[in-house]
């Protein structure tokens, strides 16, 4: 009951953020991360449609993996807007199989609602938070060097 009431309020949100048909990538090229080329998609997916979406398209979800990645993601991401990233828990590792340490949790940490909060976001304010990962938000690829450009 509580996943679906989320559900229904994170719908709700991106609503307001993003009227325009998902179809539509509303924000084509932002440049993330010099070094990786990351882009940010302004189509909502579940996090595992979208990891398939950046492997058939560019290459994974972005990793951000210091400080200066980090800081660099703040200043390209919209500024309303929560994206997945390509975190998640089996333990904590990155999509491609890589398990830096580098972490910017939400300062109150993960809340794990119903242990099921199995992938992350970065939220409005930059905090990385655990969700529910079927819930859709815009995303992060990186692109590899063959890739369709963003």
């Amino acid at each position: 009951m509580l996943q679906s009431i989320h559900t229904i309020v994170n719908l709700l949100l991106l609503s307001v953020h993003f009227s325009a048909p998902k179809t539509l990538s509303l924000y084509p090229s932002i440049q993330l991360v010099k070094e990786k080329g990351s882009c940010v998609f302004g189509r909502s997916m579940s996090w595992s449609s979208a990891q398939q979406y950046c492997r058939d398209n560019h290459k994974d979800l972005a990793m951000i993996e210091n400080q200066e990645e980090n800081m660099e993601a703040l200043n390209a991401k919209p500024s309303s807007s929560m994206v997945w990233i390509g975190l998640y828990r089996e333990p904590w590792i990155w999509s491609d199989g890589s398990t830096n340490s580098f972490r910017n949790w939400y300062p109150t940490g993960l809340n794990n609602i119903d242990e099921n909060q199995h992938c992350a976001i970065v939220n409005p304010k930059h905090d990385w938070v655990d969700e529910f990962c079927d819930v859709p938000y815009v995303f992060v690829c990186h692109q590899g060097d063959h890739s369709k450009k963003c």
